[in-house]
This record gives C-alpha cells, structure tokens and sequence, in this order.
C-alpha cells in the first residue's frame, strides 16, 4: 500500500469511526482485533445470559474486551467509568483466568479522562491483574495499519480507482490546522524550549517578523500537542515527515526568513490568512523539535 493509499485509507478509517457507535463500532473492533490475533474470540449476547460482561477475549493470553461506543462520548465519560468498572466487576465471577482488562472506548478521536485510567489502575491493583488499559480510536488506526494491506482494504471497504488524482499530500497537515482553529486560545502562557533562541540567532531569524511568528506560536503549541495525543502514530508521523519534506527541499532555494515564509506559503490551506495563528503554532512545534531549521549543536 502506498503512502498515498494510506493516507486515503486512514480518512475512510476516521469516517467509520466517527458515523459507528454500538454493535457498529464493535464490529469494526471484532474485525481488526479477529485480524491482528487469531485466537481471539467475539462474545455475542444469548438470550438472558447475555454476553457475561464480555465482549471478546485471547482464551490462552487470558485477555478480556469490554467496548463501550456511545454516539457523543465527550458527554458520556460518566457512564465510560461506570461502566467499566460495573462489567469487570461482572466479568471477573463469570469469566476465569483474567489476567488483562482492556476497555474499548469510541472517544471519536477525542482521548478519554485521567479519570478512566485511575479507574482501570484500581481495578488492576485489587485484582492483582497483569495489565488493565483503554483502547482508543488512535490505538485502533494503530493496530489496522499494523495489518496485511488485504486486511486494511477489507475493513474500510475499496478505495478509488483514480486515486492518483486526489491530493492528499496535505490532508493531515490541513487536519491539524482545523483543529487548532477550533481549540486556540489567546491567553496561554509562552513555553520556554530549551536553546530557543539560540536556534533562532544561528538560523539567521533573530528580531525578524519570522521570530515573531514563531513567539507567537508558542501561545497556542499546546493544542498541537493535543492533536498529536489524540490521534494515531501514522498521523504524527505524517505530520511530521511532510513538514520536514517541505523544508528539505525549499531550503535548497532560501534561507533566514525567506525560507520561513517559503514554509507558510506552500503549507497555508488555500491561501488563507485566518489559518495563520494555527500555521505559526505548527511551525513553532517543528521548529522546538528541529524538524525544520538548523540545530547549532549539529
């Protein structure tokens, strides 16, 4: 599968899990998991038994499955505690040698509360269980692109034949941007990266109207952390391989500021100046990290 194919591949995966909720989404978490691990076997509910607070598990690893997919998570997180720590506790006089609890959440790609992991620590702890964790929608792109490339194709269904003419070389880039446009506030506190100014002055952009632009990135860096955070690690690495693709070869033509602003120009959706306060804050991200630009400690 090509990196294009992916790419298209992972909007189609983001689609479903967005329009999926209930035994939709836990047909989607059946089939990769049914991929991914060969043993592992779907509970389905039986008359008054039901499904024994079990939604799936690996028999001979002794991990157990429980999948919650409401149609608005962020308003469920409530009834996500209660409900996995209610269906353990239900689980665990039905089911024998449970040694892992994994509680599968649609969060929509919008993360899950500490709350939800202090919950499945306590139940580790007086359980005395090997492991308890979340899955997320994140852990499960990861876990789908760890697949044949069949397997892929076979959960989120075909992808265009004229593939080659959709730009997708930007998606996710444009992706976090939208989000950061969402989220971006005004009255964040600048975040001292180490050598900051020391890699501003070596790459020749010190009191410039590009220094400027990254210091005021700085104010809303947070949010593009979040973005990474939510989301899986194809995307960050995504993200973060098309940025420096971008400075690779432009820096070949500028430098200083002009090579800044070269940057903004060919990642700024359609053009548009309302995107700025997001593109400064990707540029500020990549640019503490040393994706873009020169470290003076090379």
């Amino acid at each position: 599968m090509t990196r294009e194919d992916k790419l298209l591949a992972r909007i189609l995966f983001k689609n479903k899990i967005h329009e999926s909720h209930g035994e939709a989404f836990e047909g989607i978490f059946t089939k990769i998991m049914s991929y991914k691990e060969p043993t592992f076997r779907q509970i389905r509910p039986w008359g008054r038994c039901g499904d024994r607070k079990n939604d799936g598990y690996i028999p001979e690893k002794g991990i157990y499955y429980q999948v919650y997919a409401p149609i608005e998570p962020t308003t469920k997180y409530n009834e996500a505690l209660k409900k996995a720590k209610e269906d353990f506790e239900g689980l665990i006089k039905k089911w024998d040698n449970v040694l892992e609890y994994y509680f599968v959440f649609n969060d929509k790609y919008n993360n899950a509360p500490a709350i939800m992991y202090d919950e499945l620590d306590e139940i580790k702890t007086k359980y005395d269980l090997e492991n308890t964790d979340i899955i997320l929608a994140k852990h499960l792109e990861d876990i789908l692109f760890s697949l044949d490339d069949d397997k892929i194709m076979d959960i989120i269904g075909f992808l265009p034949s004229n593939i080659e003419e959709i730009n997708l070389d930007f998606s996710i880039l444009h992706e976090v941007v939208e989000y950061i446009m969402k989220k971006s506030s005004s009255n964040k506190e600048i975040i001292d990266y180490p050598d900051w100014n020391e890699k501003i002055a070596f790459n020749e952009l010190e009191n410039t109207i590009a220094h400027k632009y990254l210091e005021a990135g700085l104010l809303n860096i947070d949010e593009v952390e979040n973005y990474l955070i939510n989301n899986s690690t194809f995307s960050s690495e995504e993200i973060r391989n098309k940025l420096n693709q971008i400075y690779l070869e432009l820096k070949k033509h500028y430098k200083g500021e002009e090579l800044f602003m070269a940057i903004i120009e060919a990642i700024l959706p359609r053009g548009d100046v309302r995107y700025f306060s997001a593109i400064f804050a990707i540029m500020s991200k990549y640019f503490s990290t040393c994706d873009i630009f020169e470290n003076p400690k090379r």
